[in-house]
């Protein structure tokens, strides 16, 4: 999200309004940095999260990808049929 620390009037904030450098150094600490991937699963008709990962790695991550498991068939376990892989 936009931050705007000198007039913060003129713009939205997922931080708030930020009225000093203490707070927007606080704030941008509490970030993600762009050295982190993020890995999140999520399952059911709602997408609710069910496990999340960061890894720091040794270089700059740029972008995102998403990756759709759809299952076909009922039941579980390994006898299950797979379904396929659709990669956004």
């Amino acid at each position: 999200g936009d931050i705007c620390f000198y007039d913060p009037s003129e713009c939205g904030s997922e931080a708030g309004q930020i009225d000093s450098f203490e707070e927007l150094l606080s704030y941008l600490q509490g970030r993600p940095t762009n050295d982190q991937l993020s890995g999140e699963l999520r399952a059911g008709r709602r997408g609710a999260l069910k496990s999340s990962d960061v890894e720091l790695l040794d270089q700059v991550v740029d972008g995102y990808k998403r990756l759709r498991l759809r299952l076909s068939g009922r039941g579980g376990g390994a006898s299950a049929p797979s379904g396929g892989a659709v990669a956004d």
